[in-house]
């Protein structure tokens, strides 16, 4: 059978691939639940050997747990490599390695059997070493999924290495053949179209799959192995695994050469149409036998001069190459691989007008990377003024609390003050015996002497949304209670700022109170009777300023048509932004996993259509690794220096609207009719790094989304 692996690949957009916004490597799929399988299909994978600090996460939990040798691990499991360390681990009802090295995180994301048995895991980074028997079944599949690429495989021995920051995949082989495959999204005449390019690789060959590749042709991207690179990027765990393999890769490797000169009898001038590799005559075809026939030499030359494997480990493996090959082996004397061996005319022309295409935007370039670091660090403290925000949020509303609680006792006669300290300590006061069957459940308290139920949780009629008040005016909250309950709007401290009488589900409520001080309102409310206290009702921000202007700022997420082939579009806009420029956009949009998915490039192709077109700017959407069932995606659109002025030119929207994105969504398999897509985190900024708009953490807005025709 033939050894095969294959790659797949969403290509970027343009040369603008540096980050634009700086990816946090968080540990976010440590709680990614394993789909469902009945008792039969579960297969596991045992750890073999472990070195130095590895940790393991179960599916669905968010707990480490401590690696150790004959551990059982499953699917949806994560593990993490700390520095120095590595792990190995083998399918147990195939005998098929994994060998994880330092600094790594790998997740576990299929283990299981219908209809053949199906092994997947995802690297996110550091490198990985895999060993693969052939497959029995065409049902069989083995894949290692990168942030670029997932490689199925039908037995070889491979290298992949992950770069945690950029996602970008370098993946080489000792014996094999790796189908690769890339696909780029572009505009065509009926919109968002998509290019696929495919190639294979064999060995005394190496890929990088890279999101800043412009070809359309991915055999163009295909190189002679460097040992250097393969040696450099293996942990000695990774490199030790190499060494026991040596007889097989050269079984494997004396196989190959066999089919190829099979076939060129036959007629072939090349191993397959997406190959790069192309022999004319015998004599070409040689020399590419030649270099397949010289791998591990070379590898093993690489490892002695840069010091890479025990002496001793390297002598034995020599002499045990001698042994199958038949012929002496000095690594002072090996023979470099022949890099004009099978080369394509056409392809290496393609290559040449790569390269060209490079050096003539070179200068360009140079400027944009001066221009890189500047934008970079004004993305990069999004994540922490996040955090700091939601502190000062929290701080801010206890201080308006504070500050609304002085101002109303301020205005209250003597009987009214002492009415509103009893309802203070009595929400304060936690409930006696909150377990009394007096109780629904749902409630903050009980009264363990009464029959009567308590009430059920108020339902709010408005405000339905984040909202203004002037100073010195009322806040109003209408509602519905239960007949005859006590109805108290409170702050999240617990001070009871107005109460009411509930009339039914018929007859709303308005409480009211005024608003004597500027600041946020976070407010909450209760329905109460003899029986109890219902669950808490969630007010939405209501913020008390001085003056409102007409329009505010916003950034607005919607659903664009309906669902077309498993796939929705939900558009990011922007309003109301008259006189007000900026420079950079990022937006936070959270879904459910296991309903959407992202699946397009992370650096967008610039379409004429968006904000930021043109020369330029750009714009990426990255799609962050789940966590409890939840994936986010962040938009970052970005404009940068211009090549004559070196300026930083801002966008001014005369018309104070425009739009962002528009961001295609696949739909799972199994998905219900309609899902919630939440839009959690804007921020706006224009080039000297001001804030021109935030949508701040406590003020998420979400829409519904239709998956359906």
């Amino acid at each position: 059978m033939r050894n095969t692996a294959r790659i797949h690949k969403s290509g970027g957009r343009t040369r603008w691939s540096w980050v634009l916004v700086v990816t946090l490597v968080l540990s976010l799929l440590s709680s990614l639940t394993a789909p469902q399988a009945s008792a039969k299909s579960v297969r596991s994978a045992v750890v073999s050997s472990v070195t130095g600090e590895v940790t393991y996460t179960k599916a669905g939990g968010s707990r480490s747990i401590s690696v150790y040798p004959d551990l059982s691990l499953n699917q949806g499991d994560l593990i993490k490599t700390g520095p120095g360390a590595s792990v190995i681990l083998s399918i147990v009802d195939r005998n098929d390695e994994i060998t994880i090295s330092e600094n790594a995180e790998i997740y576990i994301s299929e283990l299981m059997e219908d209809g053949g048995k199906k092994s997947k895991v995802k690297s996110w980074a550091g490198s990985v070493w895999s060993k693969v028997k052939s497959l029995v079944s065409s049902e069989d599949e083995f894949e290692v999924e990168t942030p670029t690429a997932v490689m199925g495989v039908r037995g070889t021995h491979w290298l992949v290495k992950v770069d945690p920051i950029t996602g970008n995949t370098y993946v080489t082989l000792g014996s094999g053949i790796i189908h690769a495959s890339t696909t780029s999204t572009g505009t065509g005449n009926n919109g968002p179209a998509q290019q696929t390019s495919e190639a294979t690789i064999y060995p005394s060959q190496q890929l990088e799959v890279n999101s800043r590749d412009e070809t359309d042709d991915l055999r163009t991207k295909i190189e002679f192995l460097d040992p250097s690179t393969l040696v450099n990027s293996a942990s000695p765990e990774i490199i030790k695994q190499l060494l026991q393999s040596i007889a097989d890769i050269q079984r494997e490797n004396e196989e190959l050469k066999s089919r190829l000169t099979d076939d060129q009898l036959k007629g072939a001038d090349r191993p397959d149409q997406e190959s790069s590799i192309r022999y004319l005559n015998a004599e070409e075809l040689e020399k590419v036998q030649a270099n397949i026939d010289s791998i591990i030499s070379n590898v093993l030359k690489s490892m002695l001069d840069e010091n890479k494997a025990d002496l001793g480990l390297i002598h034995e493996s020599v002499k045990k190459l001698e042994e199958l090959t038949h012929r002496k082996i000095d690594l002072n004397q090996v023979k470099p691989l022949d890099k004009t061996a099978g080369l394509d005319p056409e392809i290496e022309k393609k290559k040449q007008e790569l390269r060209d295409k490079s050096n003539r935007l070179e200068p360009e370039n140079k400027k944009q990377e001066d221009a890189k670091k500047k934008l970079n660090d004004a993305f990069s403290k999004l994540e922490d003024e996040k955090k700091r925000r939601e502190e000062a949020n929290k701080q801010a509303a206890a201080e308006a609390a504070k500050k609304a609680e002085e101002a109303l006792k301020a205005q209250l006669d003597e009987a009214a003050k002492k009415l509103f300290e009893e309802n203070n300590k009595k929400n304060q006061t936690p409930p006696s015996n909150p377990g009394n069957s007096g109780s629904n459940g749902s409630g903050d308290s009980s009264n363990p002497g009464s029959s009567v139920e308590a009430p059920g949780k108020p339902v709010l009629i408005s405000p339905t949304a984040a909202s203004q008040v002037l100073v010195n005016e009322d806040i109003k909250v209408t509602l519905t209670a239960e007949s005859g309950s006590t109805v108290t709007l409170r702050t999240k401290s617990g001070s009871v700022v107005a109460t009411g009488k509930g009339n039914g589900a018929s007859s709303p409520v308005t409480l009211a109170f005024k608003a004597a001080q500027t600041g946020r309102y976070e407010l909450e409310a209760v329905a109460s009777n003899e029986g109890g206290t219902s669950a808490t009702l969630a007010i939405p921000v209501i913020e008390v300023v001085d003056s409102i202007p007409v329009l505010l700022p916003r950034v607005t997420l919607k659903q664009v048509g309906s669902a077309v082939n498993g796939q929705v579009q939900l558009e990011l806009d922007m309003e109301h932004f008259t006189g007000k420029p900026f420079y950079g956009v990022q937006a936070h949009l959270v879904y459910d996993s296991s309903v959407l998915k992202y699946t397009g490039p992370k650096e967008l192709p610039d379409n004429g259509q968006t904000l930021f077109s043109g020369t330029y700017a750009a714009e990426t959407l990255n799609q962050k690794p789940p966590v409890n069932n939840k994936t986010e995606l962040i938009y970052a659109g970005l404009r940068f220096q211009t090549a004559t002025s070196g300026n930083v030119e801002e966008i001014n929207l005369q018309a104070g609207a425009g739009k962002l994105v528009t961001v295609p969504l696949q739909i799972g398999s199994g998905a219900p009719n309609e899902t919630s897509v939440k839009l959690a985190y804007v921020k706006v900024v224009d080039k000297q790094g001001n804030t021109v708009y935030e949508l701040p953490l406590n003020s998420q807005t979400a829409i519904s989304v239709k998956l359906t025709n």
